[in-house]
């Protein structure tokens, strides 16, 4: 082929002659798509040297080879950048984000996904939203949020059917029963499984068949039936060209299968090879369970000196798995944290712009009025400059309580970052990553409610339970709190400013019951009607206030009390009625600090 020049509908069909060749011979696939490189190469033909990389990334990814994947993918990422390819771009995230799947940086992994699906959900691209899709619902599936999982897994079905894609269904119906098998609900699980071995074998797909078998396998062995577990397991052993990490998963639910026969010695012959196979492909998490489980039967062996040295090991590779975890989760909050930052500077400054205008604007009435007035001797104009001050006056008003209620959103991010941050270096990771779900969803909730002039008392209500129990979840369930009177009116029909109460219960918990010594307290919340007023009742056992201000720097202001007062003061404007707050030191007989109160006083607002 001459230097420069290359046939394009011959590389294409190489594309294709590559991808059947893996089917039967994977390296020879391998072999076939580094003469193709070599080719594009020689022709400095960029775009089918990247279509190139990501072919062979793919199929080192279905091979279990992910290191090598990665570096592939990578490569055909940078020239499609080069080559500014949007299409080529969307495509290889989705990839890498698999990947990252397999390498259990479930974060990383729905960064690239939830990127390449930017740029697919505004084509018709059924096949590459199938596979986002599909891949999202297994990230899911291993944090254990199963709804969101069968969510997406019903929007990657509905995608594939578009296209008639079997192997895409395959995919998806195999994650559907995988969470069926994630719910213990094993006899379900194998009929589930039955459905997709037979769509897979459709397909010829070995990998749907040897995931499939190995979950049919470990199923019959949690029921009990032991030889049909051994049935199932050993198919996957006896395939050729099986994925390496669903051959490593296979070998240890035989040793499981030897463990509950008492036959240790295959037991440990079985998991043995995943440790070997596993330490050679970098895969930490299969390589932490297999000396964890290689642990516990050389102890039933009573080679407990063995068996010590190896659980060593299991809990040093499992540190370093939370490790990189913790530094991820942190990075990616840091992240957060810094761009909302950026974002409240910028509404700050819009805001603060704005309120300069109108106060221009108000000045402009003042001294259009008084000429009118030198004019015109007329109550109707004299009515219609009133009007016009009262409404400059009103949104001046509602500039200034937005400003403040945006005020209040860096200082919550930021000390719940610090509280993610102490949880996260307390307990382990899965733990973490379900408070970090619970710590964005109650994020979305505070910068959208935030935004709101009122919001309804029901939302205010729900916002601070969620708060409240993200906060008790820190403390380890140390902390009591009750949410009372509610139920004496409907809270869906009466608002309240948001963001107003929770200040106080942060104060309370940070300065007063992090500060015992125990971490541990309660917390009341009461609201109470009267004609036309609410109350609300905070109240806490924590150090109190005075014993607050000796722990805190004597320069240190309350920026609770602050902004209140402040948000306050605009409100009082606003709604021309009585708006005030109190704190009160409660103390027991002997005078001393047993906790606070704080007592709001506001207008029954209607929502």
């Amino acid at each position: 082929m001459a230097k420069n020049t290359i046939d394009t509908t011959y590389l294409k069909n190489s594309f294709i002659h590559s991808e059947h060749l893996f089917n039967i011979s994977p390296d020879s696939a391998i072999i076939e798509l580094k003469r193709i490189e070599k080719e594009c190469k020689d022709a400095n033909y960029k775009e089918g040297l990247a279509l190139c990389y990501a072919r062979m990334g793919r199929l080192l990814k279905q091979m279990g080879d992910f290191p090598e994947a990665m570096e592939y993918m990578n490569k055909s990422l940078h020239l499609y950048q080069e080559l500014n390819s949007t299409k080529g771009i969307a495509a290889l995230k989705l990839s890498i984000g698999a990947v990252y799947v397999h390498l259990s940086a479930y974060s990383i992994a729905q960064e690239y996904i939830h990127e390449s699906l930017e740029y697919y959900e505004n084509t018709d691209k059924h096949f590459e939203l199938g596979g986002a899709y599909m891949t999202l619902s297994g990230i899911y599936i291993y944090i254990k949020e199963y709804d969101l999982g069968k969510e997406y897994i019903e929007k990657a079905i509905e995608h594939y059917q578009k296209i008639d894609f079997k192997y895409g269904i395959c995919g998806s119906k195999l994650n559907r029963a995988l969470i069926l098998h994630e719910q213990k609900k094993y006899k379900e699980c194998i009929s589930e499984f039955e459905d997709v071995i037979k769509l897979a074998t459709e397909i010829n797909s070995n990998y749907f068949l040897a995931d499939s078998w190995i979950y049919v396998g470990s199923s019959y062995l949690k029921l009990g039936n032991l030889t049909k577990a051994k049935e199932y397991l050993f198919k996957v052993t006896e395939m050729k060209n099986v994925n390496t990490q669903l051959l490593l998963e296979s070998y240890l639910y035989l040793g499981d299968l030897y463990e509950a026969e008492g036959n240790y010695q295959e037991a440990i012959k079985y998991v043995q090879k995943v440790v070997d196979e596993s330490k050679k492909l970098m895969l930490t998490r299969n390589t932490m369970e297999a000396y964890e489980r290689l642990a516990a039967y050389y102890s039933k062996v009573s080679s407990y000196k063995k068996a010590f040295d190896l659980q060593k090991i299991a809990y040093a590779l499992k540190d370093s798995i939370f490790d990189s975890e913790k530094t991820e989760q942190l990075q990616k909050l840091e992240a957060i944290y810094q761009a909302q930052k950026k974002q409240q500077k910028i509404e700050n400054l819009e805001n603060e712009n704005q309120i300069q205008q109108l106060k221009l604007q108000k000045a402009n009435i003042k001294y259009v009025s008084a000429i009118a007035l030198l004019l015109i001797i007329s109550g109707g104009l004299i009515l219609l400059i009133r009007n016009s001050r009262l409404k400059v006056k009103a949104e001046n008003s509602k500039l200034e309580q937005k400003l403040l209620r945006t005020q209040m959103n860096p200082h919550f991010i930021f000390n719940a970052i610090a509280a993610i941050q102490h949880y996260i270096v307390k307990n382990r990771s899965l733990e973490a990553s379900s408070y970090l779900s619970s710590f964005a969803k109650l994020m979305r909730s505070i910068l959208q409610n935030s935004i709101e002039e009122v919001v309804t008392l029901e939302t205010e209500i729900q916002t601070l339970e969620d708060y409240l129990n993200l906060q008790n979840l820190r403390l380890d369930g140390n902390l009591e709190y009750k949410i009372q009177g509610k139920e004496a009116f409907d809270s869906e029909d009466f608002a309240i400013p948001p963001m107003l109460l929770q200040p106080f219960i942060e104060n309370a918990i940070e300065h007063g019951i992090m500060k015992t010594q125990e971490q541990k307290g309660k917390i009341d919340i009461n609201f109470k009607k009267d004609q036309s007023k609410l109350y609300v009742e905070i109240t806490d056992d924590g150090i109190g206030r005075e014993n607050a201000k000796i722990n805190k720097n004597n320069q240190q202001k309350s920026f609770a009390t602050d902004i209140t007062n402040q948000r306050i003061k605009s409100m009082r404007k606003t709604y021309k009625k009585g708006i005030r707050f109190n704190i009160i030191d409660l103390k027991n007989n002997e005078n001393n600090p047993i906790g606070t109160k704080v007592i709001f006083e506001l207008p029954l607002l209607s929502a």
